[in-house]
């Protein structure tokens, strides 16, 4: 990291924090999108497949 970013001990542990913090928020919370759909009667199918492209929907485009 010291080579690539010039970063070195406590500093890469923020920015590492961030990325694994972010992650396992969304994989968590993630779960719960098909569950929406499905308890509002969709087929499981369905409410999976609707549930995958949410996430991209919502990233800002230029």
């Amino acid at each position: 990291m010291k080579k690539q970013f010039g970063m070195t001990g406590h500093e890469v542990m923020l920015p590492t924090f961030i990325v694994y913090g972010v992650a396992i928020t969304v994989s968590v919370f993630g779960g719960s999108v098909p569950m929406l759909f499905f308890n509002k009667g969709w087929e499981v199918y369905r409410a999976r497949m609707t549930a995958i492209p949410c996430p991209t929907c919502s990233l800002k485009r230029p």
